[in-house]
């Protein structure tokens, strides 16, 4: 119920915070530094920055939720959640009934809702990425940061998140 009621709330922030502008999608923003491989089986890999350190949001570790994640040195966190398998989860209604703008991206081979929130206009931004994935397993990735890095992020969320290694 926990883990329910604070996706809910998750969700309810990002709409409530649910700004306008300029969608990443098909930007060209591309990182060109050394990367690496990061995250598990549980809950995906991808590729980020070598710069970037383990992060554990303290909210989610103390409400049980399953998380890992991830932060940059100019303060980008990128966090990857599996919620499981949720019995009659319907992202569509639940998605729409939010009065967000969201994009349906590919990830891993699965469509997703992508969401973008401005946290400070023209500063500071927040994305979702809400999906099911072949087993049907509810999953969210959120990054949050500063516009001079999250567009770099998103691509590199979109064009190397996979459930295998």
């Amino acid at each position: 119920m926990k883990k329910i009621l604070f996706l809910i709330i998750m969700v309810l922030a990002l709409g409530m915070l649910a700004g306008c502008g300029d969608s990443p999608g098909n930007n060209n923003i591309e990182y060109t530094g050394d990367v690496e491989r990061v995250g598990d089986a549980e809950f995906g890999f991808l590729y980020l920055p070598e710069d970037w350190h383990n992060f554990m949001d303290v909210g989610m570790t103390h409400a049980g939720i399953p998380h890992i994640g991830f932060q940059s040195v100019e303060g980008t966190i990128l966090t990857l959640i599996n919620y499981g398998s949720i019995p009659g989860l319907d992202l569509v209604p639940f998605i729409e009934s939010l009065d967000v703008e969201y994009e349906i991206v590919t990830i891993a081979g699965n469509s997703a809702f992508r969401t973008r929130s401005t946290v400070v206009e023209g500063e500071f931004y927040l994305f979702g990425w809400y999906f099911t994935d072949e087993n049907n397993y509810f999953r969210i990735i959120t990054a949050e940061g500063p516009i001079e890095e999250i567009l770099t992020t998103v691509n590199l969320i979109e064009r190397t998140f996979s459930l295998s290694e």
